[in-house]
């Protein structure tokens, strides 16, 4: 089976982050896991949203962390994608783990644009007990975060992302107690592959739209690599 991961829960048809693209992904079975963004609320809640700023996915603006999560619960979060989707509201975290009740792996991406999200280490790790290790892991763009996870005793999958190829990218993963590596899915390439699989690391690529994406992926040998792509329907007759 493929490790096809729907991206923001299924970006291409419904809006992201929500409640209706989670169901979507959560019920096919062609979906290995599902992907999600976090943030913390001024009143510390965790919320699962993608950009730290409201106003592309929201009709409000300001940031997420300058409200808290009642006051989040005003703005609607699914119309901008289209009518049937008006008055959906931002999800807690702690709600899509309810949601999904370990019959997925979720793929948790925590934000962290302008340090707002440095303090979430130990309120995610509470939200999480008791998700089986294996149906969770974290990843983001702020690596002490990760390393802040691990040095935690965070039990679950921890990841590093990358935009771009990263210089000793091997000893970066090991330094901030990762097993697994995401990057930017044109990156990758047969030696970077060789090297991370000489060191047991995991490798997802994003985000990976069309069948041209996949084939480039798909070329590499001796490495099963995670997709993340918004649009999980391109791979059913890949």
């Amino acid at each position: 089976m493929k490790r096809i991961i729907g991206h923001r829960g299924w970006a291409s048809l419904a809006p992201e982050n929500t409640i209706h693209g989670f169901k979507l992904a959560l019920e096919d079975d062609r979906v290995w896991a599902i992907e999600c963004d976090v943030h913390l609320t001024k009143d510390r809640k965790i919320v699962v949203a993608h950009d730290p700023f409201l106003g592309r996915c929201c009709n409000a603006t300001g940031r997420i962390a300058d409200y808290t999560y009642e006051e989040l619960l005003e703005f609607d979060f699914g119309g901008w994608f289209g009518e049937e989707f008006k008055d959906t509201k931002i999800m807690l975290y702690s709600d899509l783990l309810k949601m999904i009740d370990g019959k997925k792996r979720l793929v948790c991406e925590i934000k962290s644009e302008f340090g707002l999200n440095n303090e979430i280490v130990p309120y995610i790790l509470e939200e999480s007990k008791g998700v089986p290790k294996e149906m969770l892991c974290f990843k983001s763009f702020d690596h002490r975060i990760m390393k802040a996870l691990s040095d935690a005793g965070c039990e679950y999958d921890l990841g590093l992302l990358f935009m771009d190829k990263p210089h000793l990218m091997v000893e970066e993963l090991k330094a901030c107690g990762c097993n697994f590596i995401s990057m930017l899915y044109y990156n990758y390439d047969q030696k970077i592959f060789d090297e991370l699989k000489e060191a047991g690391i995991d490798c997802y690529a994003w985000t990976v739209d069309s069948i041209e994406n996949a084939d480039y992926m798909y070329q590499f040998k001796n490495h099963e690599i995670a997709i993340i792509t918004n649009k999980p329907q391109l791979f059913w007759e890949y």
